[in-house]
């Protein structure tokens, strides 16, 4: 094993590096996904409200860009809900 993989790695061997970057991109795809289901309840509660037109934006932009930050406020307080129930 080389040396900067022994730092990197320690003592994993070939196949536990392998899982290990398989179940990281599992985790990966799970929060974008949990991302845009934030998103969509988001932009479903925004499309079913009385909102009127954003100033010098297509609203369709405006609500788009508002229910990803939505979602990633979400994703914020899920994890901060996480690391509360944790102590």
């Amino acid at each position: 094993m080389s040396d900067w993989k022994k730092a990197l790695y320690g003592n994993m061997t070939d196949e536990e590096i392998e899982r290990m970057h398989i179940e990281l991109a599992e985790v990966e795809e799970y929060e974008e996904a949990l991302r845009d289901d934030f998103a969509k309840a988001a932009i479903t509660g925004i499309l079913a409200g009385r909102w009127g037109q954003m100033p010098n934006r297509k609203p369709e932009e405006a609500f788009a860009d508002f229910a990803y930050r939505v979602a990633d406020a979400m994703l914020r307080r899920r994890v901060q809900d996480v690391d509360n129930e944790s102590k």
